[in-house]
């Protein structure tokens, strides 16, 4: 996983900061996923720390969201 914070508002169901990652599909590893890191403080997140995916309702689609694995 690589990671990086945004400060930006680039959309009201996004609001800042947030952390945006690419993050790479264990069962997949050819697959990676550009996506948002939730449930956690920025700081928290280091490059290559596992994690699951969570899925998150945004009207009518679901979006695949990621959090850390707990320790």
């Amino acid at each position: 996983m690589a990671r990086t914070i945004n400060h930006h508002a680039w959309h009201a169901a996004f609001p800042p900061p947030y952390l945006i990652a690419l993050v790479e599909i264990a069962e997949a590893p050819y697959v990676r996923l550009t996506t948002r890191i939730i449930n956690c403080e920025p700081d928290e997140v280091e490059i290559g720390a596992p994690v699951r995916v969570v899925f998150e309702r945004q009207g009518p689609a679901w979006l695949p969201l990621f959090e850390l694995e707990p320790k």
